[in-house]
C-alpha cells in the first residue's frame, strides 16, 4: 500500500473512509517511476457511474468531454462557504446549462509545499474542505492531490496526464464560478469544436452582450466579436481567458503545455493572453451565445434583489452583506511580482514570487485580523495592489471577462 503524503494524510485523518490514493508523478508518465524534476500526487479514482446515487442521464456528449475542476487553499476554508461554492461548480457542470451529467470531472487540489508564506493553519483548513468536499461527492469524481505547489496550469497537465481515457475535448472551470444562464445548444457548438479547425475554443461571458448597454463600449475580453461565418452562436474574441470554457486538448497541448515550464507557477491565463492578443496572432478563439443572451459565466454568485449576479458587479455595500462567508481570493493566484498579471518566462526563471496576496485584496475580502495575518504568513514586501474602485462603486480588480 502506498504511503500517503503529508496533505493526502491530513485529509484522510478527518475522512478516514476516503480510499486509499495511487501515487503518481506530476512530469513523469504513468508508467515511470518518479524522479527528482517531478512531483508527487495522490490520484483517487471515481466509481464506476453504474454504482452512483441516482445513475447520471446517458447523453451523446459526456464521454467527449473531462472536465478539470481547478481548486487552491482559501482563507476561510474550514467554513461553508468555500466548501459549498465548489459543490455547486460540480453541479453545475452536471446539472447546468451544459447538462454533462455523466462527464467524467476530476478535481485538482493543488499543493503547499513549497509555496510561500504557507502556515499549518492554512493546511489544515484546506485539509478540512477537501475532506468535506470528498465525502459530499462520494466518489463520483476523481480527485488529484497534489503535495507541491503546482499553480492551475501544470495542474492540469498532471491531470491529463495521468487521467484516463483521454478526450477530446476539456471544459475548464475553477473553485469560484458556476456555469448558468439559459439553455447551451450543445449540438451545434460540440460540432463546430469537434470539426471545425477554426475553433479550438470557446468561452462562457458573465456579460449579457458584447456590448456594456450603459456604455455602448465593447467589453475588452470579447473583441472583436465578430460573428461565425456559419452559425449566431460564436463570436469571435482576441481575448484568452481562464473563465469556463471549452476546449480541444491538442489547442492545450500545442499552445500551452508544448511551451509550459515544469516550475511555471501560472494559470493558463497568465501566459497564453499574452501571445493570443499580439497583432496577427489570429487565434480560433471564441464567446458562446447569441447576442443579448450571451451569459453563462457567474463568478462568485451572490443573490441581490432575486437575481443572481457576479462578485465583480456588487457595490461595496452589496457585498458587506456576505459578511464573513463571502468571497476571499486564493493564496497567490498571482504568484509573481509584476504591475500585470502577464508572467514572462524571465520571471519564472528568476523565481519573482510573491510573499503573499496583495493588502488591498484583503480589504475587498474583508479579512479579519487574524485572517489577514493568515494570508500574510512569511514576511515580505507587499506587492502593488493591482485593485480598485471605478465610479459608481464597483469593486474589482481588474474588468470582468
Amino acid at each position: 500500500m502506498p504511503m500517503d503524503g503529508t496533505l493526502l494524510s491530513m485529509v484522510r485523518l478527518k475522512a478516514p473512509s476516503l480510499p486509499e490514493g495511487e501515487r503518481v508523478c506530476c512530469g513523469a508518465p504513468a508508467s515511470s517511476a518518479c524522479a527528482a524534476e517531478t512531483s508527487d500526487a495522490w490520484l483517487l479514482q471515481r466509481a464506476s457511474p453504474a454504482l452512483w446515487e441516482p445513475r447520471p442521464t446517458p447523453d451523446p456528449y459526456s464521454s467527449d468531454v473531462t472536465a478539470i475542476v481547478s481548486s487552491s487553499a482559501r482563507p476561510r476554508d474550514d467554513g461553508e462557504a468555500n466548501m459549498r461554492m465548489l459543490l455547486d461548480t460540480v453541479r453545475s457542470i452536471r446539472k447546468g446549462p451544459l447538462q454533462l451529467d455523466g462527464v467524467h470531472v476530476v478535481l485538482f487540489f493543488d499543493g503547499l509545499g513549497g509555496k510561500p508564506g504557507v502556515t499549518n493553519t492554512m493546511t489544515e483548513r484546506y485539509a478540512s474542505k477537501m475532506a468535506r468536499v470528498l465525502l459530499a461527492l462520494n466518489r463520483t469524481v476523481s480527485v488529484l492531490i497534489a503535495e507541491t505547489w503546482l499553480h492551475q496550469a501544470n495542474g492540469m497537465r498532471c491531470v491529463l496526464e495521468h487521467v484516463t481515457p483521454p478526450t477530446r475535448l476539456l471544459f475548464a472551470i475553477q473553485d469560484d464560478t458556476v456555469l448558468s444562464g439559459g439553455p447551451i445548444e450543445r449540438e451545434t457548438l460540440f460540432s463546430r469544436l469537434l470539426t471545425d479547425p477554426t475553433v479550438e475554443y470557446v468561452k462562457f461571458t458573465c456579460h449579457r452582450d458584447c456590448t456594456d448597454p450603459r456604455t455602448h463600449r465593447m467589453h475588452s475580453w470579447l473583441r472583436p466579436c465578430t460573428v461565425h461565418p456559419y452559425t449566431p452562436l460564436l463570436h469571435r474574441t482576441t481575448r484568452w481567458a481562464d473563465r469556463p470554457h471549452l476546449a480541444t486538448r491538442e489547442h492545450y497541448e500545442a499552445r500551452l503545455f508544448a511551451g509550459l515550464p515544469r516550475a511555471a507557477k501560472v494559470t493558463p491565463e497568465q501566459l497564453l493572453d499574452q501571445r493570443a492578443r499580439l497583432k496577427g496572432a489570429n487565434w480560433p478563439l471564441w464567446t458562446y451565445g447569441r447576442r443579448g443572451e450571451m451569459e453563462h459565466d457567474l463568478h462568485w454568485p451572490v443573490l441581490v434583489e432575486g437575481r443572481l449576479v457576479s462578485k465583480e458587479f456588487l457595490t461595496r455595500q452589496v457585498d458587506a452583506l456576505n459578511g464573513s462567508e463571502g468571497y476571499a481570493h486564493s493564496y497567490l493566484v498571482h504568484a509573481y511580482r509584476g504591475p500585470t498579471q502577464d508572467v514572462k518566462i524571465r520571471q519564472i526563471e528568476r523565481q519573482e514570487f510573491r510573499a503573499h496576496n496583495p493588502l488591498a485584496w484583503a480589504v475587498e475580502d474583508g479579512l479579519s485580523a487574524d485572517e489577514l495575518g493568515e494570508t500574510k504568513g512569511s514576511k515580505g514586501t507587499p506587492a502593488r495592489a493591482p485593485s480598485r474602485t471605478p465610479k459608481g462603486g464597483m469593486l474589482t480588480k481588474r474588468r470582468p471577462k
